[in-house]
């Protein structure tokens, strides 16, 4: 059984042959873009950080530096306790996972 994720929707949504393409052929896939909205998105990341954590108390979830179970952890612990900004949170539920993908290479 394939995950379904939400690029996978948006894949379909814009055309059902993408999505096909996508998961069977994948190495037909031009990723070019790709790179330029993830820069974007660190970019946003970034400013959010300047814009809501003035005063260095919010919390940057990396999962890079403390790995996905980690990264789950810590972000449901600081979740439930609501006391901080949390940035880059990841989170799980049944049948659905939400993580960040800032600075995190996908090739």
């Amino acid at each position: 059984m394939r995950n379904l994720s939400k690029s996978k929707i948006i894949s379909y949504r814009q055309c059902p042959k993408r999505l096909w393409l996508e998961i069977h052929r994948p190495e037909l896939k031009d990723d070019s873009a790709s790179e330029a909205v993830f820069a974007i998105g660190n970019q946003v990341g970034d400013k959010a950080q300047e814009v809501y954590n003035t005063d260095g108390t919010g919390v940057l979830i990396d999962i890079n530096e403390i790995g996905w179970s980690e990264a789950f952890a810590r972000s449901e612990k600081l979740l439930n306790e609501g006391k901080s900004i949390i940035f880059e949170a990841a989170m799980r539920t049944k049948g659905a996972v939400s993580f960040p993908v800032k600075r995190t290479v996908l090739k």
